[in-house]
């Protein structure tokens, strides 16, 4: 029987002291290397529970912890199940590139996509001007003016003039044509916002009109595509001409809130009550000095839309996604809308060719096409 003594005692303790202070050593920096580093999860992963297998005191750290199988992880809590040995390959292992971090559960996609900017949240979802963000499980909301410029279901009219004859719904009105919309306006294949054709007005001579009258309601938003070859406003638009005007009684002319050129801007009358673009109400003539109003440039289509609240006298009027008229409680504006015209009633002579297309009534804004 092999006896030791003090001194080889003190060296077999002191052996063993070393190696298990090596191994809480090693336990350590798995801990905080192994685990870390390029753990999955990213800055959300938590790492999982991974209990570091038989040597018990290991745990995964912040990475994907114990032998790596938390490559599984998904976004977010990217749990690291329970790892296998916490001493394993559980650093660089296969969980250390799992799939949690900015993945489907990080960065939401679509998500709240806020509906008055329509901004389809702040993933890689959704239409740039709202919608229905396809991210994700994120609809991009449906309130607050959600703007695709498509056609919704609730429209009262909406047509892009495909068809070989005039949209249902469209009524055609004119001083001289014996409202035969043939023998003023034309399907024009050569000139089009979207799709193959638009709808053309011809020049007319001294006071006439040209129109057509869709469905509206007493509340309503419009979206019109127009284009003209003679600019709207500027110096040379001084006389009162009308293309747009949101009706009150269907069966007579003049009885509405028109959108037209005048003062040298485009505008809005209402019975001779005049609103420049330029925020003035019934200015004396063409504005002299800044600002002075919006204008039209001619050969080049303009996305109209306008909101008329007739119980309450509001209106309001964009053009090319920019509001430049903004009226409430105005009482002559406090009517029982029915209907919206849009064409070309020259009232002081200034003939000119006027195209519209991608025309909608609805009753929430429809927004111009990005």
């Amino acid at each position: 029987m092999r006896s030791f003594g003090i001194q080889d005692g003190f060296q077999r303790v002191f052996t063993v002291s070393s190696l298990l202070g090596g191994l809480a050593l090693i336990v350590s920096c798995s801990s905080a290397g192994a685990g870390g580093g390029s753990g999955s999860g990213g800055a959300t992963g938590s790492g999982g529970a991974a209990s570091g297998g038989s040597s018990g005191s290991g745990t995964g750290g912040k990475g994907s912890g114990g032998s790596g199988s938390g490559g599984a992880a998904t976004g977010g809590s990217a749990s690291g199940r329970s790892g296998t040995g916490g001493s394993g390959t559980g650093g660089a292992g296969t969980g250390g590139t799992g799939t949690g971090g900015s993945g489907s559960g990080g960065v939401g996609t679509g998500g709240s996509a806020a509906g008055g900017s329509g901004t389809g949240g702040n993933g890689n979802g959704g239409h740039p001007v709202g919608g229905s963000a396809a991210g994700g499980s994120g609809s991009g909301g449906a309130g607050g003016g959600v703007l695709t410029g498509a056609c919704p279901s609730n429209a009262y009219f909406c047509s892009g003039f495909e068809d070989a004859g005039l949209p249902m719904g469209a009524t055609y009105l004119s001083s001289n044509d014996n409202d035969d919309w043939t023998k003023g306006t034309m399907l024009d294949t050569t000139v089009f916002n979207t799709g193959k054709q638009s709808i053309k007005i011809l020049k007319i001579g001294s006071y006439s009109m040209r129109e057509f009258l869709v469905p509206a309601a007493p509340t309503f938003w419009f979206r019109v595509y127009l284009q003209t070859d003679v600019a709207i406003g500027g110096p040379s638009g001084t006389m009162h001409n009308l293309f747009l005007e949101a009706m009150w009684s269907s069966g007579q002319q003049d009885k509405g809130a028109e959108i037209v050129e005048e003062d040298c801007e485009l505008g809005m009358n209402i019975t001779d009550s005049r609103f420049g673009s330029n925020g003035t109400a019934d200015q004396p003539g063409c504005p002299t000095a800044d600002p002075k109003g919006t204008v039209l440039a001619e050969n080049k289509w303009h996305c109209l839309e306008g909101y008329f609240d007739g119980t309450k006298g509001d209106f309001r009027l964009f053009a090319d996604n920019q509001e430049v008229i903004t009226q409430t409680g105005v009482a002559k504006a406090k009517q029982n809308y029915t209907g919206l015209r849009f064409g070309y009633r020259q009232y002081h002579e200034r003939q000119r060719l006027v195209w519209y297309d991608d025309i909608v009534t609805a009753p929430q804004r429809i927004g111009c096409y990005p």
